[in-house]
C-alpha cells in the first residue's frame, strides 16, 4: 500500500513493513465495520451521558459511515483530508440540534470515537509487529492519520450544525422543543402561557405518536437530491394530523425521531392514517386529555414504539398502545422475559424453521382454544397435520399443552421479542 506524502512518526516515510501492517489490518477491519460501529457507537453513549439512547441509531450509522470511509481512504492511499463528508455524518449533525445539544458535545464524541477506535487498531497491529518499533511505527501512522481526518470532518460539521441550528431557530423548533421537554420532565408550568407559546391547547385531548425510521440508511434520493429523512417525517407528521381529523397539532424532531400531539374530539377514526412508506413507522399512544394526558400519550407512543421494533414479526406502518399494551408490560424487563421464555419453551427457540413452525402452531392451537379444526383453519394446513405439530411440540417440552396453560400462552407470545433482539 502506498500513501503519497506519509510520514513516520520521526517524519520519515513508512517502511515497506510498516505498510504492509497497516494493509493487513485495513482489510481485516473492512470486514468488521459493523462490529466496530457498535462498539465505538457503545463508547460513545457511556462517555457522553448527555447522549441520550434515542440517538444511538444516527450513532451507530454515522460511525459506520465514517468507518467505511477512513478505511477506503487507508486502503486507497489517499491523504486523510481527501474526502466529502459522509450523509450519515452530516445527518447526525443536525440531530444534535433537534436534540437541544451543543456542537462541543459532537465533538466530545467523535474524539471519544477516535479513541476507541484508536484501541482497536492498537490490538489488530499489535498481534501483528515483530518488535515494538514496528508497532510503535505503525500506530503512529495510524494515529496521525486518525487525528488529521478528523479534524477535517470537524470544518464541514460545523457548517451543519451551525445552518441546523439557526433554521431551527427561525421555525420556533428550539423554543417549542425546550417548553415541551419542560413539559415531559414533569415541570409545573401555566397551561395557559405554555399553549401560547406552543400554539397548542394542553387543556384539551391529545392523540400522541411518535415517527420513527428502522431503515439503514438516514435519507432517500430523489431528482439527484438528498432529502433527511426528518424532512419525510415532518410531511408524513402533519398527513397525521389532517387525517385523523386534528383541529391543530404540535410537531417536532425529538433525537432521531418526529413526535406529534393531535388535539382530536372523543371520538378518532384511525383508518385513515398514511399507509406504509419508505421505512418510516409510527407509534400511536391513546387518547388522553389535559396536561397529564399530554404527557402520557406520549409516553404510551414511546412504549409502542420501543416494543414495535423489538418483534420479530413482520412489521406494519402504524402501531397502536392499544394492541401492545400486554405486550409492553411483559417486555418491560426483556432480559427477565428471556430467561422466562427459555425456561418454559426453550426446545422450541432453536434457529430454525422446524422450530418456529412448530411453536406458531402451539400459540394458534392455544389461542384457538386448542381446537385442532379452528386452528388448521387459521393456519390453512390440514388438522391431522396440527395435531402432529402439537403433539411434537409437547414431546420437545416434555409435558402436555394442557399444563401451565398461563405460562405457556405467555412465553410463546414473548418469544416474537426475545428471538435475536439487540439494541441496533
Amino acid at each position: 500500500m502506498t500513501r503519497a506524502g506519509s510520514k513516520g512518526r520521526c517524519g520519515e516515510p513508512p517502511s515497506d513493513r510498516v505498510r504492509a501492517l497497516i494493509h493487513e489490518v485495513v482489510v481485516e477491519m473492512s470486514a468488521e465495520l459493523d462490529d466496530s460501529a457498535s462498539v465505538i457507537s457503545d463508547a460513545i453513549h457511556k462517555a457522553c451521558e448527555c447522549v441520550g439512547d434515542g440517538l444511538y441509531l444516527a450513532t451507530r450509522q454515522s460511525t459506520r459511515a465514517n468507518l467505511g470511509l477512513i478505511t477506503t481512504l487507508l486502503a486507497d492511499g489517499a491523504e486523510p483530508t481527501a474526502f466529502t463528508a459522509p450523509e450519515e455524518a452530516l445527518s447526525y449533525a443536525r440531530a444534535y440540534v433537534h436534540e437541544g445539544l451543543g456542537f462541543e458535545v459532537l465533538t466530545r464524541a467523535y474524539r471519544e470515537g477516535e479513541h476507541t477506535y484508536s484501541r482497536l487498531w492498537l490490538e489488530k497491529l499489535h498481534a501483528r509487529a515483530s518488535t515494538s518499533d514496528e508497532l510503535a511505527e505503525s500506530m503512529g501512522y495510524f494515529g496521525d492519520f486518525l487525528y488529521t481526518y478528523i479534524g477535517a470532518i470537524n470544518h464541514p460539521l460545523s457548517v451543519v450544525y451551525a445552518a441546523e441550528h439557526e433554521r431551527s431557530i427561525r421555525g420556533g423548533v428550539a423554543m417549542r422543543s425546550e417548553q415541551v421537554r419542560a413539559i415531559l420532565a414533569g415541570a409545573q408550568v401555566d397551561v395557559t402561557q405554555a399553549s401560547s407559546r406552543l400554539r397548542y391547547r394542553l387543556d384539551g385531548r391529545h392523540l400522541g405518536f411518535v415517527i420513527w425510521s428502522e431503515e439503514p440508511e438516514g435519507g432517500s434520493v430523489e431528482g439527484g437530491h438528498t432529502r433527511t429523512v426528518f424532512d419525510d417525517m415532518d410531511r408524513l407528521a402533519a398527513e397525521i394530523a389532517d387525517s385523523v381529523g386534528a383541529t391543530s397539532a404540535l410537531l417536532l424532531p425529538i433525537g432521531s425521531y418526529y413526535a406529534g400531539w393531535a388535539a382530536v374530539g372523543p371520538q378518532v377514526a384511525l383508518d385513515g392514517l398514511p399507509k406504509y412508506r419508505g421505512g418510516l413507522r409510527i407509534a400511536l399512544g391513546r387518547v388522553c386529555r389535559g396536561l397529564d394526558g399530554f404527557r402520557r400519550t406520549y409516553e404510551e407512543a414511546l412504549i409502542t414504539k420501543r416494543v414495535a421494533s423489538l418483534t420479530e414479526r413482520a412489521p406494519t406502518c402504524t402501531v397502536s398502545f392499544e394492541n401492545v399494551a400486554l405486550d409492553a408490560l411483559l417486555t418491560h424487563d426483556l432480559e427477565e422475559a428471556r430467561r422466562f421464555v427459555y425456561h418454559q419453551i426453550g426446545p422450541l427457540m432453536e434457529d430454525s424453521d422446524a422450530s418456529r413452525r412448530l411453536a406458531a402452531t402451539l400459540e394458534i392451537f392455544l389461542h384457538e382454544e386448542s381446537s385442532f379444526v379452528r386452528a388448521a383453519r387459521r393456519l390453512g394446513i390440514h388438522e391431522n397435520t396440527v395435531a402432529y405439530r402439537v403433539r411434537r411440540a409437547e414431546e420437545l417440552l416434555g409435558r402436555r399443552a394442557a399444563e401451565h396453560q398461563l405460562e405457556l400462552r405467555a412465553a410463546l407470545r414473548l418469544a416474537h421479542f426475545v428471538r435475536g433482539d439487540s439494541r441496533d
